[in-house]
């Protein structure tokens, strides 16, 4: 099957400052989702409270949403890689008792599942490395922003008005000013614009069948390879971000009362607002250094010129990983002896952690051709939130270490 992509003419609609306009949005919008997904982890004792839930299903609420997140990855990618991007993406944000809190919570994946597949690919049509190495790199500053964001927010609007409803509900206020901005501003790039423009493809951009797609992608060594240490890291600091929180406020309660659970607003208020601080500080700050750092060791310059490699963006990841695990493991052994030790621990681990939110997505950009990249990030997306955050806070709850 061969069926060719609609597009945008070269040089016209998407030149100077069209590009950053799009650019803009996806990263507004990308901060949206990230901090939709954690407002709930800023309520998330509020919510086991009021549908007295253990934690085994507290972290199945956010299993619930990764579900329909993983179903809708490989269908946005399918549609992604045919079709008309913009309105994928339309489709996608508009679709934004405890049983029915789990439903309505799994709907959202649906919408955010076409986003985070579909806005990355199209940067990568945009811009070819270094500037996409840059451009990514501010694209994911939203991914810890939104995450510390969604703790502040959420426990800020329970705070503020005393049900932690408000706190879930505010995102989609801004979730229809985002679906407005897509509709009237985005402009579909067409697939790899930007390679072609820089003379690195030549040949005519089609798309071929599913099945040749999927057989290609398992075959792609640097694709399976970097998926599968992209869902570690996944499972890793998704656990972390769900269950952290909740995490400290526990300490906290035991330290003042061993047989109590009981925290008080304030407590758990500043609790959140500080975990948020770390998480957005700390994981911006990793987004430019594993940026920066990949930057500079594949063009050898500054105190890298004596190991100039095209492989930079792995070392990075694996650097990231190999300082964010004991870190974390530092920051849980000492929650109840020393809370300082702590925190800068958890600083470290989310620093580190971050190093690969942009590279991860570089390297995919990289070794996938324009036409396969909505599927390869589909996938890679089902299979790491299926091993990694899907899993994670729903296995950490049924551990109840």
């Amino acid at each position: 099957m061969v069926c060719e992509f609609s597009r945008v003419p070269v040089g016209t609609e998407l030149k100077g400052a069209w590009m950053y306009i799009i650019i803009t949005i996806l990263t507004l919008i990308n901060l949206l989702n990230y901090t939709d997904r954690f407002t709930i982890a800023g309520v998330l004792t509020d919510i086991q409270k009021y549908y007295n839930i253990d934690d085994t299903m507290g972290g199945f609420i956010q299993t619930m949403f990764m579900i329909f997140f993983i179903i809708c990855s490989p269908i946005c990618g399918y549609l992604g890689d045919r079709y008309n991007r913009k309105w994928v993406l339309t489709v996608g944000i508009a679709v934004w008792l405890f049983w029915l809190f789990l439903l309505f919570r799994g709907i959202v994946g649906v919408g955010e599942a076409s986003y985070a597949i579909i806005s990355p690919v199209m940067i990568g049509d945009m811009f070819t490395d270094p500037t996409r190495s840059r451009v990514l790199m501010v694209f994911y500053f939203a991914t810890p922003f939104g995450c510390g964001l969604g703790f502040m927010v959420g426990s800020a609007m329970d705070t503020l008005t005393g049900h932690w409803q408000w706190g879930v509900r505010i995102t989609a206020i801004f979730g229809v000013v985002a679906l407005i901005l897509i509709i009237f501003f985005i402009r579909e790039p067409e697939r790899g614009l930007a390679e072609r423009q820089s003379g690195q493809i030549a040949t005519e951009i089609v798309a071929t069948s599913y099945w040749d797609d999927i057989k290609y992608l398992a075959t792609n060594a640097t694709y399976v390879t970097s998926t599968i240490g992209y869902t570690a890291t996944v499972f890793a600091v998704g656990s972390l971000a769900w269950w952290a929180p909740t995490c400290i406020l526990y300490v906290q309660a035991w330290k003042n009362n061993p047989n109590s659970t009981y925290i008080d607003d304030a407590t758990k208020n500043q609790t959140n607002i500080l975990f948020g601080i770390i998480t957005c500080a700390g994981g911006i700050l990793g987004v430019v250094i594993g940026t920066m750092g990949s930057t500079l060791i594949q063009a050898g310059r500054g105190p890298f010129k004596f190991i100039k490699t095209p492989r930079a963006d792995c070392i990075m990841c694996a650097l990231g990983a190999l300082i964010a695990a004991p870190t974390l493991i530092i920051a849980m052994h000492t929650m109840k002896t020393n809370m300082t030790i702590a925190w800068i621990s958890l600083f470290i681990c989310v620093t580190a952690a971050s190093f690969n939110w942009a590279i991860d997505v570089n390297i995919l950009l990289s070794v996938v051709i324009p036409s396969r990249r909505s599927s390869a990030s589909s996938w890679q997306i089902l299979l790491s939130h299926l091993f990694g955050d899907a899993s994670g806070p729903y296995i950490l709850g049924l551990v109840r270490i």
